[in-house]
């Protein structure tokens, strides 16, 4: 009786006999529970229940939960997998159940055994792993412990998603602000900003650690001799370390590299942040003269220039020469300065200009890098700046605007104006705009194009981007050889309109252009194999080219190569003609070469195997090959068949090549070759190779194991006294792989009374990896089943060839053991067309007796 919801319900059983025609008893009984009447024996019923209630720590409330990224783990055994942990409720669970889970469809996550009431942690396996932002929807289902459907039927849906953004990252990054400074204890310090996070799409930070390595010149070689440090959030390291090569020398320069590592290390590993650290000099760096202005306007621009000297015994690596204006909101200047050898020295100049009236003070120090910390010199001045009294209004116009015709184009050059100040010092020339007009007259501010500040020529072919300014042309489309065009350059202001400089303007006649025509300048032609020509060729002021004569190919670039195959024998020419830009001459350039003929001589393919008579399923080992290579411009494929049946392509050449095949049947093998080869009418043709393939019965069963029983279990869903017994009978077919994971059709298992073919029950199905197939069934405590309590002829048997495997066995909760009385329990091969023994006949014998008996009854 299967209750399907809570409540109280009453059991009636009922007994029914069933008799024969003649009104004689059967042994057939059928006993029925009722559970639907108002009498009878109370039940009361509460159905089985669970539910997820956590997934990652976080309440699944609906059907959805999103997941922070710290709740998902790595599974240390399965790449591209993670787990989460989810909390499982459950209630009145009646007998031993686990949840089976399924992911957008598919299967793979299975609970720990249960029942009663409570609560239950499983780690949940996402594979492969959800992206950052991603979801997956999961479907928990309750099934017995074999993974069986039970009633009632309880399922959970629900859906995981994964917090955060998804994320292409897939390398460490890199630290910033990477220096060393030599310390006073004669170590070296390094010193950097940590890298940041680089989270990838599956939300792990993929930085795992630094390494640092050093070397005594600007080349890292091999990834060898590094110091690692584990610390993400560290901004420094002492280079005191044997792993880098001992402690530094204050007399030798150093070359540093620092790697952020990934998780994979060297496939995600970061570029490298490198500094270097010179040798200790000797003397030291002077400044020997800074030359700064004393006074100044307020905008105006100034020069300000130093000379550096080494005044040390030793060279200096390359310094940098770094000036502060002295004024706030200005950046720093910068200079470099090459290796200075003993008493050498160097210039450095810089451009400055001040904003703001007032005295300044400005320093310049020389250092090793842009980012040490120490100074080895420095020098301060004063300057007093003063406010400039005159302020420019408008943007100031370009100088020597010119405009020349060159092959079909118009060259602009132009001279930058002067800086138009104001008071505030700050430059109103913001950008140019020019524009052109097929005439003198300019009518309207459309269709020109705009330049930055610092640019002072324009190629004009009409052709540009779009906008207001940057039309799909300037006005008139393409430049036209016969039109005279006037220019019009602005330079505007921030405000644009409102502070434009006046134009000026240039004009170019028509006719003027001069056209450059194309030339060859080489032009080749060789014969490296029979029936082929290679072609090379260089161009000047080409456009494009094309190849005539005994070949045609059309569309070629100025500079190239190009080869024909398949030509004839004899001397072939070829011609070159190239095209250079509108109203230029087309030029030509011939060339030929000698082309020899392709040897006649026919190609043949050889066809050998390994046997010539095999067993079904044993393997051909076949091996060809061709008399000669193929000529240059034979071309076409051919295939190794198999009875007219292709198994795979065949390459062409003088070398052994082999390909293995299973034939099933005689089976008769040649390689065929279809399309075109050198020699007219001449195919390559091979000989044909047979295998006889013998039949034979596949040996399905090896070593019958003894069938077994696992420990039984009790259960308040079969009957009322929940006895079952699984009787396990293995079917060995190790000698069958093709029956691992799979259930055969041609093969059956079951249990039958030796003495009553008519007692039998079939076995269902199930499998392992280990190599073999196996069936089992349920054995009943109390019921007549073949096999409890008698014995039983447990069998294997293939119907294909009609052999069976079996062992009679009588099996008790506490096993299966041989009976001692019954014989036929040694397991032996039983064919239908083998001859029999006394026991096997006498066997048969009485199975057929009980058959007659049965059917005369009926």
């Amino acid at each position: 009786f299967i209750p399907l919801a809570s409540g109280t319900y009453y059991l009636k059983l009922s007994s029914f006999n069933f008799k024969d025609e003649v009104g004689e008893a059967s042994a057939y009984e059928i006993r029925i529970i009722d559970g639907t009447g108002g009498t009878g024996d109370p039940y009361e019923a509460t159905l089985p229940s669970f539910r997820i209630t956590k997934i990652g720590g976080v309440e699944v409330t609906g059907n959805n939960v999103t997941i922070p990224l710290s709740a998902f783990e790595d599974d240390e055994w399965t790449a591209n997998t993670e787990r989460i942990p989810a909390e499982i409720s459950y209630s009145n669970i009646p007998s031993l159940r686990r949840i089976y889970f399924t992911r957008d469809g598919q299967s793979g996550n299975t609970s720990a055994n249960f029942s009663g009431s409570g609560t239950l942690t499983y780690r949940l396996s996402l594979s492969p792993k959800l992206v950052a932002g991603g979801s997956a929807t999961f479907v928990a289902t309750m099934k017995n412990t074999f993974g069986e459907a039970v009633t009632p039927a309880l399922t959970q849906t629900f859906t995981v998603a994964k917090a955060g953004a998804q994320s292409n990252v897939v390398r460490a990054n890199m630290v910033t602000d990477f220096r060393a400074e030599r310390g006073q204890d004669g170590t070296i310090k390094l010193y950097w900003t940590p890298a940041a996070p680089a989270i990838n799409s599956v939300g792990q930070n993929l930085n795992q650690s630094y390494m640092i390595y050093r070397r005594t010149t600007n080349s890292i070689g091999t990834f060898s001799g590094g110091f690692r440090v584990p610390d993400l959030t560290a901004s420094s390291a002492v280079d005191n370390n044997a792993n880098l090569g001992g402690m530094p020398s204050a007399n030798q320069t150093y070359y540093y590299w620092l790697f952020t590592e990934g998780k994979n290390y060297s496939t995600q590993n970061s570029g490298a942040a490198t500094t270097m650290v010179a040798a200790t000099l000797t003397g030291g760096i002077e400044i020997q003269s800074f030359n700064t202005p004393a006074t100044a306007t307020v905008g105006s621009g100034l020069a300000f220039s130093a000379t550096i000297k080494n005044t040390g015994t030793a060279a200096t690596p390359g310094l940098v020469a770094i000036l502060d204006t002295g004024e706030t909101g200005q950046e720093l200047h910068t200079s470099y300065i090459s290796a200075l050898s003993p008493g050498g020295s160097a210039s450095v100049n810089f451009a400055v200009r001040y904003n703001q009236a007032g005295t300044k003070s400005p320093s310049l120090m020389i250092k090793e890098s842009v980012t040490s910390v120490s100074n080895l010199a420095t020098k301060t001045n004063s300057v007093t700046v003063s406010a400039n009294t005159t302020s420019a209004v408008r943007a100031n116009t370009v100088t020597g605007l010119t405009a020349t015709r060159s092959n079909g184009q118009i060259v602009l050059n132009w001279t930058a104006p002067a800086p138009a100040l104001k008071a505030d010092g700050t430059n109103l020339n913001h950008r140019y705009v020019i524009y052109r007009r097929a005439g003198t007259a300019l009518n309207q501010y459309t269709r020109g194009k705009t330049f930055p500040i610092t640019q002072t020529s324009f190629l004009d072919n009409g052709v540009f981007g779009t906008g207001t300014y940057d039309g799909s042309s300037l006005h008139g489309g393409p430049v036209r050889e016969d039109t005279t065009y006037t220019y019009w350059i602005y330079t505007e202001g921030p405000n644009n309109a409102g502070d434009n400089s006046g134009a000026v303007t240039v004009t170019v006649a028509g006719g003027g252009n001069t056209v450059v025509s194309p030339t060859i300048t080489s032009f080749t032609a060789t014969s490296p194999t029979p029936a082929t020509a290679t072609l090379v060729w260089q161009t000047q002021n080409a456009t494009m080219c094309a190849i005539g004569g005994d070949g045609i190919v059309n569309n070629q670039s100025v500079n190239g190569t190009y080869t024909f195959t398949g030509l004839g024998a004899g001397n072939r020419n070829f011609t070159l003609t190239c095209q250079g830009t509108s109203g230029s001459t087309e030029v030509s350039s011939n060339t030929n070469v000698l082309v020899e003929e392709v040897q006649n001589v026919p190609l043949q393919i050889t066809l050998a195997g390994s046997a010539t008579s095999v067993q079904n399923g044993t393997p051909v080992t076949l091996t060809f090959q061709s008399n000669r290579a193929p000529y240059s411009g034979e071309i076409g494929s051919c295939q190794l068949r198999a009875n007219n049946q292709s198994i795979g392509d065949v390459a062409i050449g003088t070398s052994a090549r082999t390909m293995t095949h299973n034939p099933t049947m005689n089976t008769n093998y040649q390689v065929t070759c279809a399309t075109f080869f050198a020699i007219a009418g001449q195919e390559p043709n091979s000989n044909t190779f047979n295998v006889a393939v013998t039949a034979v019965a596949p040996s399905l069963f090896g070593t019958l194991t003894d069938a077994q029983v696992v420990q039984p279990y009790r259960t308040n869903d079969k009957n009322s006294s929940g006895n079952y017994f699984r009787a396990w009978l293995d079917c060995k077919t190790a000698s069958v792989p093709t029956l691992v994971n799979k259930k055969p059709t041609n093969l059956v298992a079951y249990v039958v009374d030796p003495n009553d073919p008519t007692k039998k029950r079939d076995f269902g199905w199930g499998w392992s990896s280990g190599g073999f197939s196996h069936r089992f069934a349920y054995i009943e405590e109390g019921q007549d089943h073949p096999g409890w309590n008698t014995p039983g002829k447990f069998v294997c048997k293939d119907t294909t060839t009609n052999t069976e495997r079996s062992v009679i066995k009588q099996c008790s909760a506490t096993g299966c053991v041989t009976p001692s009385n019954v014989s036929g329990g040694g397991g032996v091969d039983v064919a239908s067309s083998a001859s029999l023994t006394q026991d096997q006949l006498a066997s048969v014998l009485s199975a057929i007796q009980t058959l007659l008996k049965a059917m005369m009854t009926r």
